[in-house]
């Protein structure tokens, strides 16, 4: 081989180099966030599973915490409107119910009637700060902490219901006993079954930038379902993202 030829064959090895340099570490550091994510998702079960929602609450966005939060209120609007159903006579376990979810309220300073006022018509316009984000959907989900509704994310009724759940200063614990009122002895049994088994992986992570997407699958009728998780990365930490696009909770294709 000439001198000349060895000077070519030098340089083609370091313009592959240069090239293909940054993409192995990119590809890298997606492994390394891909194994973070997995990591917290399994954190996450596993404080769902153990009843631990202080770690729970702390392992998912803030925006998500604050719909789970209106979430249980209104499973706990949902009760108590049954007990008023003009001529319809409750069953003795919707009473029951009621009378377990009623005192917690009460402890939480939760006014379910506040949920009710008139929501804004029209969502306040997005927060610039959040443009940065990568959209892994088709809109912005990512909403500033201090509003329930920057990016979109909620229709005017959901954003009225958010607003009134942000009040509650103690969210895991609210969580914790709303969640354990309405647990039935069959969902209880369920619960500790899982968490005596092994658990399962998230496939196909897909991260971009400070969001991911991972999707667990199961078997339904036969066919294997691949429901997707969402995270959201805040301050250098993953998070799950249990607020599911706007689009796919109105009836639209959301992101899979």
């Amino acid at each position: 081989m000439s001198l000349r030829n060895c000077f070519q064959l030098v340089a083609v090895l370091a313009i592959a180099i240069w090239i293909l340099g940054p993409i192995g570490c990119q590809a890298d550091d997606n492994a390394t966030e891909a194994a973070k994510v997995q990591a917290v998702y399994h954190a996450m079960n596993k404080a769902n599973l153990a009843d631990d929602y202080t770690t729970y609450c702390k392992l998912l966005t803030p925006e998500s915490v604050d719909q789970l939060v209106a979430g249980m209120m209104g499973a706990a609007d949902a009760t108590r409107a049954v007990q008023n159903i003009p001529g319809h006579k409750p069953d003795a376990e919707q009473v029951a119910m009621w009378k377990r979810m009623e005192p917690i309220l009460k402890k939480y300073k939760i006014d379910l009637d506040e949920a009710h006022k008139p929501a804004p018509a029209e969502a306040p316009a997005s927060d610039p700060a959040t443009a940065e984000a990568a959209p892994l959907t088709a809109e912005k989900e990512a909403a500033p902490v201090d509003d329930a509704n920057a990016s979109g994310t909620y229709s005017a009724y959901e954003y009225q219901w958010t607003k009134v759940a942000q009040k509650v200063q103690d969210k895991p614990g609210f969580l914790r006993e709303i969640f354990k009122a309405v647990e039935s002895p069959e969902v209880r049994k369920a619960r500790d079954e899982m968490a005596k088994k092994p658990p399962e992986d998230l496939t196909r992570i897909t991260i971009s930038g400070n969001q991911a997407i991972g999707h667990m699958p199961f078997e339904h009728q036969g066919k294997t379902i691949e429901v997707p998780y969402r995270f959201r990365k805040i301050d250098g930490e993953w998070k799950v993202d249990l607020v599911q696009p706007r689009a796919a909770r109105e009836g639209g294709a959301g992101e899979q």
